[in-house]
Order: C-alpha cells, then sequence, then structure tokens
C-alpha cells in the first residue's frame, strides 16, 4: 500500500513538473525562449538577424528549443536588457553593453574611436577571440550567459542641413552619441553629444532635435527619417559599437547540455561574425539604393581630415586604457591585441 502510494505521489509530481530539474516545459518537450530585443520588426536587423537567428537555435536544437522574439521594448527598455535577462524577466536579449556603464569595461573598449576596423563581421570575430583569450572579458558575462558578441561596422554621419567635409564642420553640431567615448569622440572635435536611444532617433532627427546622427549601414534602415536627411557623410570610420547576447543563467541551466552546445554552434564565434555580417554588412547595399533613391547627397570625407580626428581622439583611448590599468585590467595588452588583429585580418 505504502509503494502504490509513493507512486501515485511520484507520478504526481512528475505531471506538474515539482521534482527539482524536471519542468512542464521539459515534460511538453520543448523549452520556451522569451526573446529581448529593442527594435521594431519593421528595422533591418529583425528579420536579418532576430528572426533567423531564433530559427536556427530551433533547428539546431531538433525543435527542442522554441524561441518567441518579444521586439520594440515590449519586454522593457533596451538599457535594462541586461538586469531583465539576469533578474529572469527576459530569457534572453540582445543588448548593448554600453547602457550598463561600469559593468563592461574591457567589452566597451571595442567602441573607441577610429580603431580601424573595415567591418562589422571583422569586428565579431575579433571580439570572440578576445572573449576566449581573456578570463578577464569573460569575467564581465558571470551574472549572465554570454551567448555571442556582435558588432556594427564603422560609423558614418548622416546629417540634415549641413555638409560635413572637415572636422571643423561637425563644430556646434548636436549629433546623437551611443554611450561613452563615442560621446567623448564627438565632444573632441567641437560637437555637441547627445544621448538618445535608437527606437528615440527617428523622431529626434524628424522633430529636429538633432542634426543629424553617426550611424551604421543599418541604421539608415528604419531608423533615419530620409525625407529630411540631405547628407550622407561617408567613411569616418569613427567607431564600432559592440553589443552581447546574453541569456538568463537558470534558464541556460535548465537547457541540457546537447542542446547547450547546439545553441553555441549557432552563436558563439559563429554568430559573433555572421550576425554581424547579416545585419550591418549586409545592409550597405540596400542602404545606399535608399540614399539614391531620396536624393541625399553623399560626401567621402578626406583621409586627412579623417586623420585629424582621430589625433583629437587620441587621448581618449589614452585616458581609457590608464582607467581599466588602475582597474586591474590589462588595458594596454587589451587594446594593442585588438589594433593586432585587425591587421591581421585585414591580410
Amino acid at each position: 500500500m505504502m509503494k502504490k502510494l509513493l507512486m501515485v505521489t511520484l507520478m504526481v509530481a512528475l505531471a506538474w513538473g515539482l521534482i527539482p530539474g524536471i519542468s512542464s516545459q521539459t515534460q511538453a518537450g520543448t523549452i520556451e525562449i522569451k526573446f529581448a530585443t529593442q527594435n521594431p520588426t519593421t528595422a533591418w536587423i529583425h528579420p536579418q538577424g532576430y528572426v533567423p537567428w531564433a530559427k536556427k537555435m530551433e533547428e539546431a536544437t531538433k525543435g527542442r528549443v522554441k524561441v518567441t522574439i518579444y521586439p520594440a521594448q515590449t519586454l522593457g527598455k533596451g538599457s535594462e536588457f541586461y538586469d531583465l535577462v539576469r533578474k529572469g524577466i527576459a530569457d534572453m536579449a540582445f543588448g548593448m553593453p554600453a547602457y550598463t556603464p561600469g559593468v563592461f569595461p574591457l567589452t566597451e573598449t571595442l567602441s573607441l574611436p577610429f580603431l580601424g576596423f573595415p567591418s562589422a563581421a571583422m569586428a565579431g570575430r575579433i571580439q570572440w577571440e578576445l572573449y576566449q583569450k581573456y578570463p578577464e572579458y569573460r569575467e564581465e558575462y558571470s551574472k549572465i550567459q554570454c551567448l555571442a558578441v556582435p558588432s556594427t561596422g564603422p560609423y558614418f554621419i548622416a546629417t540634415l542641413n549641413k555638409a560635413i567635409r572637415t572636422v571643423e564642420d561637425v563644430k556646434g553640431l548636436k549629433l546623437r552619441a551611443p554611450g561613452g567615448r563615442p560621446a567623448a569622440t564627438l565632444k573632441a572635435a567641437g560637437a555637441v553629444p547627445a544621448m538618445i536611444t535608437i527606437p528615440d532617433l527617428y523622431v529626434a532627427l524628424e522633430k529636429g532635435v538633432l542634426d543629424g546622427s553617426p550611424i551604421p549601414w543599418e541604421g539608415m534602415l528604419g531608423y533615419m527619417p530620409l525625407k529630411s536627411i540631405k547628407y550622407v557623410n561617408l567613411d569616418w570610420g569613427l567607431w564600432s559599437i559592440p553589443f552581447f547576447v546574453i541569456m538568463n543563467k537558470d534558464k541556460w541551466a535548465s537547457i541540457p547540455k546537447e542542446d547547450q552546445d547546439a545553441i553555441m554552434s549557432v552563436w558563439g564565434g559563429y554568430g559573433s561574425e555572421y550576425f554581424s555580417k547579416a545585419v550591418w554588412d549586409d545592409s550597405a547595399k540596400p542602404s545606399y539604393e535608399l540614399i539614391e533613391k531620396h536624393g541625399i547627397q553623399v560626401i567621402k570625407a578626406d583621409p586627412k581630415e579623417v586623420e585629424k580626428w582621430a589625433k583629437l581622439a587620441e587621448p581618449i583611448n589614452k585616458k581609457y586604457i590608464e582607467d581599466l590599468e588602475k582597474r586591474g585590467l590589462p588595458g594596454q595588452v587589451f587594446y594593442d591585441d585588438i589594433l593586432r588583429l585587425i591587421e591581421k585580418y585585414k591580410k
């Protein structure tokens, strides 16, 4: 009788997922992942990045993992994604480390001005290589599970009314800045940096709150009021912005090892490089077509002017490296490694 009672109790516990490590999700054969993104479904990054990579996760796990995308900051503001994932409000998120100042100091080194990344794919590849190499880099992600570290390509500048042919032309312009070092870079040239998130950029430009914005190619597709933009000032190569793809630690632990490995096969080094390519490099052609369609004037930067701005930005990089060293982090070595890898992959 006692054995029969224990068996019934066990069956009920299994059915309701009351036994630790066994959930109703795994009983149903599917693990649900809530994937938070800050971009609207109309943005290039949604159909070209989020959707195909969510599908890759499902296919790699043979349907045992199902990913539901929550776009346009549905689960919370993009600036809060790190905490949303850490607390389990979102299972997974694609976000910007710069939105959480001080938490990702080595990651943010990759946003220093004029490093010279020629493409998003190369930046993503190098970021993952550094992530694997430096334990101090990985430590920044110790409170969550890091899946990938994609990156934008180099930023140029789109402006409403003023062409930028020289560094001096930037002076006095109110331009959007995505974080600390980019803001300091604009300020060094005499611009007025404004910290505005990418979802708010369109309206800020449309209303003339800003005079323009540094932007990667993907940013021209969905975030810019193209009827208001008169100039696209190319080849400045101001900076590239690192991103992260992260998952809640407990959620990650609930996924069987086989499926964890499958998920990392589509993120990891592959996702860091090829998500970056699909979103920021492959958007160059359709962006250029829109620029031509709207009659926006394209102005290419004089390399001598780029060098002038880079000289103005040198103290920014130097101070940031010094600050890293003061925190006991490998600032100079890490910075030198970035430059070494850029030269390596340029060949």
